[in-house]
């Protein structure tokens, strides 16, 4: 029995949020094997034993429908083994041009956040710390597009994204077209 029922003494805690946001709190989704059109929600640099970035995609809208709505993350690791997977995605979503292959360039990754594209996700067995064997999803190595590209065509896009009318813009964003003014004529 405890002896001080009846005053309610602090039991503080302190916890270090300072690297979760609110979106971190619904855990990392498990989506199936698919093409899917993702839009990036958060990217974060992590440094603990090997450094990566961590990408947070929300899928829109794929080819299989079970996966609609997941969040999942992904790890891209700073290695120079793995740059090149980085580099894939840093130049599908107009992070980098053509011209910036061949020198070296520093990429700020929060310009990807809010920016959409068509994912692959694949099914990854691996090795638990306790023994067994389990599954999960990922990205493929270079399994990103831009939604323009004619290689994912046919991939289900998101309504949001069919009534979407935008060109590439040089700068790494995209430009929309100009509203059509419906009361020009009045």
């Amino acid at each position: 029995m405890f002896m001080n029922q009846h005053h309610n003494e602090p039991v503080e805690i302190e916890l270090d949020l300072s690297t979760i946001s609110v979106s971190d709190l619904e855990g990392e989704g498990n989506p199936p094997p698919g093409k899917y059109h993702a839009k990036i929600e958060d990217v974060r640099r992590v440094s603990d034993q090997t450094s990566y970035v961590k990408v947070r995609v929300a899928l829109l809208a794929g080819t299989d429908p079970n996966g609609v709505g997941c969040l999942f993350g992904e790890r891209f690791y700073l290695s120079d083994k793995a740059k090149k997977r980085l580099a894939i995605l840093a130049h599908r979503l107009n992070l980098i041009s053509d011209d910036d292959f061949g020198d070296r360039r520093t990429i700020d990754w929060a310009q990807a956040i809010g920016k959409e594209l068509i994912v692959q996700v694949v099914e990854e067995e691996y090795e638990m710390k306790s023994g067994g064997k389990a599954k999960r999803a990922k990205l493929a190595f270079a399994g990103f597009w831009d939604l323009a590209d004619d290689r994912v065509k046919d991939v289900p896009r998101a309504a949001s994204a069919a009534r979407r009318t935008s060109t590439s813009n040089p700068s790494g964003g995209t430009k929309k077209k100009p509203p059509v003014d419906e009361w020009g004529e009045i």
